[in-house]
C-alpha cells in the first residue's frame, strides 16, 4: 500500500492544525511535506504568508549569534586547502576549534568533528599539513605551540565522550593514524623530542603546565588510537615512542607534579600492556621458586601441573580470549575434548605472563563455562542422539508450533544456516533453557573482552598485589594511598552530613592515615557511628581501594549510606553497583530517606514505587536532542527504511526461487553468470525466428526425454560433477538428460540462494551499523542526563550493558554494595576506566556468589582449582 493511503500521509489535501511531535522535538520530520500534521511552530489562521513567518526559527540570543559567527569563521578555514608553511592558519584553525569545543553551544561542538571529517571540506588536508611538519622548518618552540591546540582538540571530552559524533571521531582517528601508525607515530616522536628540548633550553620561556598537558594528551591520543585502530600496534617505532614518553616525563621533572606523573605513568603502563599483548608475549616456562610467607589461599594441590594451551580442540578454542565467540559454536558443542579451564591459583602454570591479562583471561573462560558448559553438553548429547536416530524429529507426539527466532550472533555462517532452514521449512529441534538468560551475562563477557583488548584493569596493584615474601613486608604492602583525585591537593571531605548537629563543622583530610586517633574520637563523639563504623568510614574515604566488611547487624549498609552522603556532595556522580535489583533498590531507597534526591536508577527491573520517577528512562524524556542529533536520527530512520525494503526483496527472492525455479526466477542469474547457456533459451533464435508458446527454458526443464544431441561425442560422457554438466550444456543444452537438468536447476538455485544470502548478510550488517548509530545518539542523550546526577544506581549486569554511556560520564568513585555475593568477573567489569576510588561493602562469610556449575565451586573437589564462587 502506498504511504499516501496509509494513515492519510498524502501530500494532497489539507494539513491538520495539530502539530507534528517529531517537528517540535527535533526540527525535522521524516515524512517531509507529506506529513499530515502541522510543521508550524505557532499555528495561525493568517494564511500561508503568516505560517511561513512563524516557521522561522526564534530569534537567537546575542551569545548564540556570536557562537554561530565564530563557527562559520572557523568553517571558512577548512573550505580551502592549506598553503605551504602557513603557520598563522595552522595556529588559527586549531585554536579556534578548541575555543568552539570549550564553548557552551552543544550544536556547534557536534558539528565540528563532522565538518572536519566531511569530504566536501579540507579538514583532512589541514590535519596532514600539521602532522607532516618538520622541526627544522619551524623550531622546537613553534612546533610545540602549533601541536598543543591540535592535540587538545582531538582529545577534547566534547569529541571523545560524545556518542553522537563517535563515528566521525573514529574516521578522524583513522586518518590521523595512517597506515599502521605511519602518520601519528613519527609526528609524536618529533613532538616528544621538542618537549625535552623546550624544557632543557634555559633561554626559552616555557610553561610547565603546558608541557604537562601535552604529555597527558600524547598518552591519551595513543591509547585512543590503539583502541580504535589496533593495527597501529604493529608500527616498528611504537615501543620506542612509549619508552621516550616515559623518559621525557622524568627529564622534565614530572615527578614534582604527583597527579600528572601518575596519569602519564598509568597511560604508559596501559600502552605497554597493549603493545606486549599485540606481540603475543607468552610467559616463560621458568617459574620462580616458591617462597614462604603470608597466604590467604585455601589449601589446594601444590603438585605442578603441565601448562595447557587453548588451541585446536575446536574452531572456537582460541588462545586470544578476545577472539572467542561468546556463544558456543557447533564445532565446540560437538567437541569431545575437555574445555581449557585455567586455574585461579597463581601458583599454577598459565600461558600468559602478564598478570592483568592472565586474571582477565582466567575469569572470562571460567565464567563463560559456568554459563554455557552444561548447556553445551546437553546440546551435544541431543545432536548425537538425533544423528543416530533421525526419526526422533518425526515424533508425532510432538506439538507443532510457530516461533519467531532471533540470532544472537551476527556471523554470516549462522545467518545463512537460519535462512536455509527457514526456506524449505525444514525440521529442527527447539531446546529451551529457561535459566539461561543471555542479557544477564553476555554484557559481562563482552566487557571483559574489551578490557583485555586494551590490557586495562584499573587499580590492578590492589586486585593483583605482589606476592608477600615475608611478614615484615605486610605493613608496606597494605599502605593504600588516597584516591588519585586527592593526591597533591589540600582536598578534604566535609563530614557535616553525618554529624548529629548539622551546624557543626568537621572535615577529614587524606593525610588522616598518619594519625587518625584524634579525628576518630571527634567523629565518634559527634555522630551516631560507633568506633568500628567510624574507622570504616574514614578508611573508605582516604584509601583508593577499600573493603568494608563485618558480620550481619554491624551496620555495613548504614556506613555505606553515610559514605554516599559525604561523597556525592563532593564528587558526583557516584556509581552504586549491586549484583541484584533487590539490593540496589534497597540501598537507593535508604539514600532517599536521608535526603539524597538527585538519583538516577538504570534498568527496568526495579520493583520500588519510590524509584519509578528516578528511572533513567523517565528522567531522559526531559532531555531534548540537539539539531544535529535530530537531523542525524532522521537520516538514520530513512536509511533503515531503505534497508528494510532491500531485506524484504532479498527474502522474497529466496522464497520464490525455492518454490518456483522457472525462467522468470533464473533468467537474470543465467544472463549474468552463464551467458552461453542463457542465450540458448532466448525466444529469438540464431535465424531471428521468434519462438511462441511457453518459455523455452520452462519447456526444457520439464521435458522427460532430452532432444538428440547435436554433439554425439559429448552425449554419453560420464558426468561426475556439475562442472561436467555445465560444459555439456554450453555446447548443447538439449543434450543434457532429464536427471542432469534437475541437477543444473538445483545448482543454479543454490547459486542464487548463496548470492541472496550474501546480499542479505550485507544488508543486515548495514542495518546493524545504522542501529548502533541510533543507539549512540540515544546513549548520548542519556549520558548528558547521567552527568547531572549525584548518584547513579545500576546492577553489575546493567553497568556492562550500558558501558558505552557510563564510560563517558567519567565517574571517579564506584561503591559496590553487598560485594560478598558479586562474582569476580562482575566485579572486574564494574571497574570503569575513569575509576579512581573503589569501595566494596559486604561480608564474604555471610553471602557468597552463586554459580551454575558445581564443578567450578570451591565446595567441590574438582572446583578447588577454580573457586569461581569465592568472594
Amino acid at each position: 500500500m502506498a504511504r499516501g493511503e496509509r494513515g492519510g500521509r498524502s501530500s494532497r489535501g489539507a494539513r491538520s492544525d495539530q502539530p507534528c511531535r517529531h517537528w517540535l522535538q527535533t526540527g525535522h520530520c521524516r515524512f517531509g511535506t507529506g506529513c499530515k500534521y502541522s510543521h508550524d511552530v505557532h499555528p495561525s489562521p493568517g494564511g500561508a504568508a503568516e505560517r511561513s513567518k512563524h516557521r522561522e526559527s526564534p530569534q537567537d540570543t546575542s551569545e548564540q549569534q556570536e557562537a554561530k559567527e565564530n563557527y562559520n569563521s572557523w568553517k571558512r578555514l577548512i573550505k580551502v586547502s592549506p598553503k605551504l608553511n602557513d603557520i598563522k592558519t595552522i595556529e588559527l584553525l586549531w585554536t579556534d576549534a578548541l575555543a568552539i569545543l570549550n564553548g557552551d553551544d552543544r550544536d556547534w561542538k557536534q558539528m565540528l568533528p563532522r565538518d572536519l571529517d566531511d569530504d566536501n571540506y579540507r579538514g583532512r588536508e589541514h590535519m596532514q599539513a600539521l602532522l607532516s611538519m618538520e622541526v627544522g622548518s619551524y623550531g622546537h618552540g613553534t612546533f610545540v605551540k602549533l601541536a598543543h591546540p591540535f592535540l587538545s582538540v582531538i582529545t577534547h571530552p566534547a569529541l571523545l565522550d560524545c556518542l553522537s559524533v563517535d563515528t566521525a571521531v573514529g574516521s578522524l582517528y583513522n586518518y590521523i593514524n595512517g597506515t599502521n601508525g605511519s602518520r601519528v607515530v613519527p609526528f609524536l616522536q618529533r613532538l616528544n623530542a621538542c618537549l625535552v628540548e623546550e624544557h632543557l633550553n634555559p633561554t626559552l620561556p616555557k610553561s610547565r603546565q603546558v608541557l604537562e598537558k601535552i604529555l597527558i594528551a600524547i598518552s591519551t591520543v595513543l591509547r585512543e588510537l590503539l583502541r580504535r585502530e589496533p593495527r597501529a600496534t604493529f608500527h616498528d617505532d611504537l615501543s620506542a615512542l612509549v619508552d621516550s614518553i616515559d623518559t621525557s616525563s622524568v627529564a622534565i621533572d614530572l615527578e614534582k607534579s604527583i597527579v600528572t606523573f601518575q596519569i602519564v605513568q598509568n597511560g604508559i603502563r596501559e600502552l605497554r600492556g597493549i603493545i606486549g599483548r599485540a606481540k603475543g608475549l607468552l610467559r616463560d616456562e621458568q617459574e620462580p621458586p616458591p617462597t614462604g610467607g603470608v597466604s590467604t589461599s585455601l589449601v589446594t594441590s601444590t603438585y605442578p601441573r603441565e601448562m595447557e594451551m587453548p588451541r585446536d580442540r575446536h574452531d572456537n578454542d582460541k588462545t586470544d580470549m578476545t577472539e572467542i565467540q561468546i556463544l558456543p559454536s557447533e564445532d565446540e558443542i560437538r567437541c569431545d575434548h575437555a574445555p581449557f579451564l585455567p586455574s585461579t591459583d597463581p601458583n599454577q602454570p598459565h600461558f600468559l605472563t602478564n598478570q592483568i591479562e592472565r586474571h582477565l583471561d582466567t575469569h572470562f573462560r571460567l565464567y563463560r563455562h559456568d554459563c554455557f558448559g552444561e548447556v553445551s553438553e546437553a546440546l551435544g548429547r541431543a545432536i548425537f542422539a538425533i544423528e543416530n536416530d533421525p526419526a526422533m524429529l518425526e515424533n508425532t507426539d510432538l506439538t507443532l508450533a510457530t516461533i519467531t527466532a532471533k540470532l544472537v550472533t551476527s556471523l554470516e555462517r549462522d545467518q545463512g544456516m537460519l535462512v536455509r532452514l527457514s526456506v524449505p521449512n525444514g525440521l529442527g529441534l527447539l531446546a529451551e533453557f529457561p535459566d539461561v538468560l543471555l542479557a544477564t551475562f553476555v554484557p559481562i563477557l563482552e566487557n571483559l573482552q574489551a578490557m583485555q583488548r586494551l590490557s586495562r584493569l584499573p587499580l590492578s596493584q590492589w586486585i593483583l598485589p605482589d606476592r608477600i615474601l615475608s611478614q615484615a613486608d605486610v605493613p608496606n604492602i597494605l599502605k593504600i594511598p588516597p584516591p588519585l583525585y586527592a593526591r597533591g591537593t589540600s582536598i578534604s571531605f566535609s563530614l557535616n552530613p553525618v554529624l548529629r548537629d548539622s551546624t557543626a563543622e568537621f572535615s577529614v583530610k587524606h593525610s588522616l592515615l598518619t594519625d587518625p586517633s584524634g579525628d576518630l574520637e571527634t567523629l565518634e563523639r559527634q555522630s551516631q557511628l560507633d568506633r568500628g563504623q567510624c574507622e570504616a568510614l574514614l578508611a573508605a574515604l582516604t584509601r583508593e581501594f577499600a573493603l568494608v566488611q563485618g558480620p550481619s547487624g554491624t551496620g555495613k549498609s548504614y556506613v555505606g549510606v553515610q559514605l554516599m552522603r559525604v561523597l556525592q556532595a563532593e564528587l558526583g556522580p557516584v556509581i552504586v553497583a549491586c549484583y541484584t535489583n533487590h539490593a540496589l533498590d534497597r540501598f537507593l531507597q535508604h539514600l532517599i530517606e536521608v535526603g539524597v534526591s538527585k538519583i538516577i536508577r538504570i534498568g527496568g527491573r526495579s520493583r520500588s514505587t519510590v524509584l519509578e520517577g528516578k528511572n533513567l528512562r523517565v528522567v531522559s524524556h526531559g532531555e531534548s536532542k540537539t539539531k544535529s542529533e535530530g537531523w542525524h536520527v532522521a537520516m538514520i530512520y530513512k536509511a533503515l527504511e531503505q534497508q528494510e525494503i532491500t531485506i524484504k526483496k532479498t527474502l522474497a527472492t529466496l522464497h520464490k526461487i525455492h518454490k518456483q525455479p522457472d525462467w522468470a526466477s533464473l533468467k537474470h542469474h543465467l544472463a549474468r553468470s552463464h551467458r552461453l547457456i542463457h542465450a540458448k533459451f532466448l525466444r529469438v533464435d540464431e535465424d531471428d525466428f521468434t519462438i511462441v508458446g511457453r518459455e523455452p527454458f520452462n519447456v526444457w526443464r520439464t521435458q522427460d526425454t532430452p532432444v538428440i544431441s547435436e554433439h554425439p561425442q559429448t552425449a554419453n560422457l560420464p558426468l561426475v560433477s556439475v562442472e561436467d554438466i555445465l560444459l555439456q550444456a554450453r555446447q548443447s543444452v538439449h543434450s543434457v538428460s532429464s536427471e542432469n537438468r534437475k541437477r543444473l536447476v538445483e545448482h543454479w538455485t543454490r547459486e542464487i540462494q548463496d548470492n541472496a544470502i550474501d546480499d542479505l548478510f550485507e544488508s543486515v550488517k548495514a542495518a546493524d551499523r545504522l542501529r548502533r548509530q541510533l543507539t549512540d545518539v540515544h546513549d548520548e542523550v542519556d549520558r548528558r542526563v547521567l552527568e547531572t546526577a549525584d548518584v547513579i544506581g545500576v546492577t553489575t549486569t546493567g553497568l556492562a550493558r550500558r558501558i558505552a554511556a557510563l564510560q563517558r560520564v567519567k565517574c571517579k568513585v564506584v561503591i559496590c554494595e553487598e560485594a560478598g555475593e558479586v562474582m569476580e568477573p562482575h566485579m572486574l567489569s564494574v571497574l570503569l576506566p575513569s575509576v579512581e576510588h573503589f569501595i566494596q561493602i559486604g561480608d564474604h562469610q555471610q553471602l557468597r556468589p552463586q554459580i551454575n556449575n558445581y564443578r567450578l565451586s570451591l565446595e567441590s573437589q574438582q572446583g578447588a582449582l577454580y573457586q569461581l564462587d569465592r568472594s
